[in-house]
């Protein structure tokens, strides 16, 4: 009896030793954390430039506009769908209402928007464009309005 005992004992602690960071136990490494955040800063200004340099992107680069703007909706399009649920729940003002309309219009004139560039040739592309990015803009400062509170 003492030997099966004796085995769990062992058994036990072989588990909880596969727990225990590989290294052993050492104090934490304060620099992780700042590492961390510059390459969040990094990040963010590399997107910011390709935000940047795909609202001046010629024709040729319409598919990798197209798609980049589809990524942004499609994101954004999951957190309005919170927004709604959330709001739906409560009892809305009639200022949130108003701004919840605004942003469902602002949604439908951004898809609009965004399938006349897909059909833009090199000469109408220029304002396609341009066309997709103030929407966007649009679209943006909708959601805020909306996610503050109305």
């Amino acid at each position: 009896m003492k030997l099966k005992s004796k085995r769990s004992a062992a058994i036990i602690l072989v588990g909880m030793a596969c727990l225990l960071p590989s290294s052993g136990i050492a104090a934490p490494d304060e620099t992780v954390g700042a590492r961390t955040d510059g390459d969040y800063a990094r990040a963010g200004e590399i997107v910011a430039r390709v935000s940047t340099d795909l609202r001046n992107c010629e024709f040729e680069r319409r598919d990798e506009f197209i798609a980049h703007y589809r990524s942004k909706h499609d994101k954004l399009s999951a957190n309005i769908e919170q927004l709604r649920v959330r709001h739906s729940a409560a009892l809305a003002s009639p200022q949130l209402n108003a701004a919840m309309d605004k942003l469902s219009a602002d949604v439908a004139t951004f898809e609009q928007k965004l399938s006349e560039a897909e059909d833009a040739t090199a000469e109408t592309w220029n304002a396609a464009r341009d066309s997709v990015a103030a929407s966007w803009d649009e679209l943006q400062t909708s959601y805020s309005e909306v996610s503050d509170g109305g």
